[in-house]
């Protein structure tokens, strides 16, 4: 069972992550956060395997929290989520494991996890 945080200023797209992976069995949702700054302060104390990171938010985006969030948990499997392919480029380049658009899918949800759960292993 793979520990997962999620953060998105989007609610409703928190909730569509959130029920995907429950719905898979393969997820454990530590935290939910609308806030990068709020989701890097708990990072630490929830020990996730996997984050999903939307790339377009207030105060600190995306990548800059996928970066800094990559340097303090060893082994993180990163994936962003975004309505636009042009940051995948730039989320590639700061380490993301994976990259996603909107409104994601339950099949492509599933490959990403598979995919850290090999990573994992």
């Amino acid at each position: 069972m793979l520990r997962i945080m999620l953060v998105d200023d989007e609610a409703w797209c928190l909730k569509e992550l959130h029920d995907i992976l429950l719905d898979t069995g393969q997820a454990e949702v530590v935290g939910m956060y609308a806030h990068a700054k709020e989701a890097l302060a708990e990072a630490e104390k929830k020990s996730p395997d996997m984050v999903f990171i939307d790339v377009l938010m207030p105060e600190m985006n995306g990548l800059d929290l996928a970066k800094r969030l990559k340097t303090m948990l060893f082994g993180l499997t990163v994936v962003l989520v975004s309505e636009k392919e042009e940051y995948a480029r730039n989320g590639f380049d700061i380490g993301a494991d994976d990259y996603m658009l909107k409104p994601v899918r339950k099949e492509r949800v599933i490959q990403a996890l598979n995919r850290a759960c090999r990573n994992l292993s």
